[in-house]
């Protein structure tokens, strides 16, 4: 299957991306989305000899805006893994002659992302974009709430249930008004900007020599030694993204919602996913709750000593 198959199927994400393949194939995937998207703007706007800015006063929303969506998500999650800034880290140290063993086939790629550090948005405007785009007190109950509402649907078998397929268009359209809301004329520049640096930084920060030279065995592992978060947690971000860019394509979509459900083998891979990404988001809130409270009763557990000290 091309990669023009799996966009035109809309078979995207069709696996985690928590393995290195996986990941780079998602990666490619994401990249292609923008590309694909762009050639249809650009050919759309070809058509009109003077171009008429819509009226943002209407209820009409025009969908194509929402197609970086799917790209930018996966930009997003990666982020909050940290591995653009752990391979702006490593290739600093590289450069520096702190690694001062051969890395073989990663140096190429650690050359290529060190001599365009400058030309790619820096962590500030990368923060900056992605929180505009998925500001996470925002976004994520949102979106929350719809993988909720869409794999509530999956137990109804072929049994239509219209109050919950009229509550999942409700959410989608919520969601849809959020994005509205957005600085969606700068998504798909910095989505693709982001992406072509995640591409070179997983060329070399998953060669052999490398994870060696960093006494590591996978990507995962280096991105916790370089200050990001567990292995555990930046895979269970790795399964948000692939889920995500699956249900966000979706909601981009004119199709999208309740007329859509009688449709076997999209709706089947629309319930996987967001259950997968429900599963995943699930994971992540109660491990960082349960380091709450360990933090806490550390704290309680200091309380006596702190109070006999005062």
């Amino acid at each position: 299957m091309t990669m023009s198959d799996i966009i035109d199927s809309r078979m995207i994400p069709f696996s985690a991306a928590d393995s290195d393949e996986n990941l780079h194939l998602a990666v490619g995937v994401a990249l292609s989305l923008l590309q694909n998207n762009g050639q249809v703007v650009a050919g759309s706007l070809a058509e009109f000899d003077d171009l008429i800015l819509p009226d943002m006063s209407s209820p009409v929303r025009d969908l194509k805006a929402l197609k970086p969506l799917p790209s930018f998500y996966l930009a997003y999650e990666l982020e909050q893994t940290g591995l653009l800034r752990t391979a702006e880290k490593i290739a600093g140290l590289y450069f520096s002659g702190a690694i001062d063993q051969s890395l073989g086939e990663a140096e190429p790629a650690i050359r290529e992302f060190w001599i365009k550090r400058h030309q790619r948005l820096n962590q500030q405007e990368r923060d900056s974009l992605l929180e505009q785009a998925f500001e996470a007190r925002a976004f994520y109950p949102l979106f929350s709430r719809l993988c909720q509402a869409i794999v509530a649907l999956a137990d109804n078998g072929d049994r239509r249930q219209i109050q919950e397929e009229v509550s999942v268009d409700i959410l989608l359209q919520q969601i849809r008004e959020y994005f509205f809301s957005r600085p969606l004329g700068l998504i798909s520049y910095a989505a693709e900007d982001i992406l072509k640096s995640v591409k070179v930084a997983i060329a070399f920060m998953t060669q052999k020599p490398l994870l060696t030279a960093f006494g590591v065995h996978s990507l995962w592992e280096l991105l916790t030694i370089t200050g990001g978060g567990s292995s555990h947690t930046n895979r269970q971000h790795a399964e948000m993204a692939s889920a995500g860019m699956f249900v966000l394509s979706w909601l981009a979509s004119p199709e999208a919602g309740q007329a859509q459900f009688g449709l076997g083998g999209q709706s089947q891979r629309l319930f996987a996913t967001a259950h997968r990404w429900t599963l995943a988001y699930n994971t992540l809130t109660t491990t960082s709750s349960s380091q709450i409270l360990s933090s806490a009763q550390m704290v309680l557990q200091d309380a006596p000593g702190l109070w006999a000290t005062a």
